[in-house]
């Protein structure tokens, strides 16, 4: 798609405030405070390692994208290796 990058920050940023809720430090601010509702319910729904990991899982994502993977089934794989 058009906008890979986009969607990989927006999905960093996510996983980052739900990372700073598990750990008790939303109040030392959140990137998407508008959001904190939802964040919320991506911080409960999964441990602190887990999102630890996703955030490393993203990190190759982003990799493979430079190197020209495809976003389709590069995010897929993603997602689902975050459902466990």
């Amino acid at each position: 798609t058009k906008h890979k990058k986009e969607l990989t920050s927006l999905l960093r940023m996510i996983l980052r405030d739900a990372l700073m809720m598990k750990s008790g430090l939303e109040n030392v601010g959140l990137l998407l405070p508008a959001e904190k509702q939802k964040t919320q319910a991506v911080a409960s729904g999964y441990t602190f390692a887990a999102l630890f990991d996703a955030q490393a899982r993203l990190s190759a994502v982003e990799k493979e994208l430079r190197f020209n993977a495809a976003f389709p089934q590069t995010l897929e794989l993603f997602l689902l290796a975050l459902k466990g």
